[in-house]
C-alpha cells in the first residue's frame, strides 16, 4: 500500500508482462510510462517490487 493516494503501484510482474505491447505500455518521449496509449505516468519511487507512479502533467 502506498502512503500517498496519488501514487499508484505498478508491480514488476505486471510491467514485465505488458511492456511493449501496444497499446498496453510504452514509454513516452519524456520518459513516462504511457498506459493504454493515453495516460502518462511519472515514476516517483521503487518499493516492494513495484514502481510507484503519479499521473504526469498533460503534454
Amino acid at each position: 500500500m502506498t502512503d500517498d493516494p496519488d501514487e499508484i503501484p505498478f508491480s514488476l510482474a505486471w510491467l514485465a508482462e505488458h511492456i511493449g505491447r501496444n497499446p498496453e505500455i510504452a514509454i513516452c518521449p519524456r520518459g513516462h510510462l504511457k498506459v493504454r496509449g493515453n495516460t502518462c505516468w511519472k515514476p516517483v519511487k521503487f518499493r516492494d517490487q513495484a514502481l510507484y507512479c503519479r499521473i504526469a502533467e498533460p503534454h
